[in-house]
């Protein structure tokens, strides 16, 4: 059975490496943890090929502080892996959310008709990310209404991001983080970029809608979805926010929907 134990084997480090690329792929890390690779493979060939004792010791004796450094350094990205792994082991959401959905999706429409752009972050999990801090209280209850009055032109909170939690519009004016990444469209303008930063750092969905071209786009775990319709918005919208129910329990979520 020694060849059941060796294929078992090779198929977890596969599925490891395969979610770790995903995870870390066109993200700020990703870069990062490529350089650091080819770097102490580099520096391992050269203590075994020319016996470098001083400096494998030094590797060896030091492990455990590379690999907390490794921690720091990749923290947004290991976080962001983990929590991929607790949701779907807990099934992670707000069944709530659901309600919120047509409100965002009516606020974009009405706002395409406008030629006014918006940037809308849901939070699947609570969080407190530094983003808070740089927008104004709302503390509202989500409507339509609340957000195409926030992304008028010329009103103080238009330019920024809109932060929700749960059933509530918590700031917005909000600051996101822009992505580092050098392999987007140049076509792509601070909003999108916006999206994909903070995408990266959280586990929030962010529905990005360009002032230029009237385009829908929704940014999730480093990958940004464009040229969304109306539909295939709130379609991808209930996916990510909305926990899936099996049973008994579905139906009466429909029920309640209906």
């Amino acid at each position: 059975m020694d060849w059941v134990k060796i294929i078992f084997e090779v198929i977890v480090i596969l599925a490891v490496i395969w979610y770790m690329y995903r995870t870390f792929h066109g993200t700020r890390g990703g870069m990062a943890m490529l350089g650091a690779c080819i770097f102490f493979g580099v520096l391992i060939i050269l203590v075994t090929v020319f016996k470098l004792e001083v400096i494998g010791n030094f590797l060896r004796d030091s492990y455990l502080l590379l690999i907390l450094a490794l921690i720091v350094v990749f923290q947004p990205e290991l976080r962001r892996m983990f929590t991929g792994v607790g949701e779907v082991i807990l099934q992670r959401g707000n069944s709530n959310q659901r309600f919120i959905i047509e409100d965002i999706v009516r606020s974009v429409m009405q706002l395409q008709e406008k030629d006014l752009g918006a940037l809308i972050a849901v939070e699947r999990t609570n969080s407190n990310h530094p983003t808070r801090e740089s927008g104004v209280v709302i503390d509202g209850k989500v409507t339509d209404e609340l957000l195409v009055t926030i992304f008028t032109d010329k009103t103080p909170l238009h330019d920024g991001g809109v932060l929700i939690s749960g059933e509530k519009i918590i700031v917005a004016g909000c600051i996101f983080p822009l992505t580092t990444r050098q392999d987007l469209d140049r076509n792509l303008g601070l909003r999108h970029r916006a999206a994909l930063g903070f995408s990266e750092e959280t586990d929030a969905v962010i529905v990005v809608l360009s002032e230029e071209r009237g385009e829908i786009s929704i940014a999730f775990r480093g990958a940004l979805e464009r040229n969304l319709t109306h539909d295939s918005l709130r379609q991808r919208l209930t996916e990510l926010l909305v926990p899936k129910k099996k049973g008994p329990a579905l139906e009466e979520e429909q029920a309640k929907t209906v």
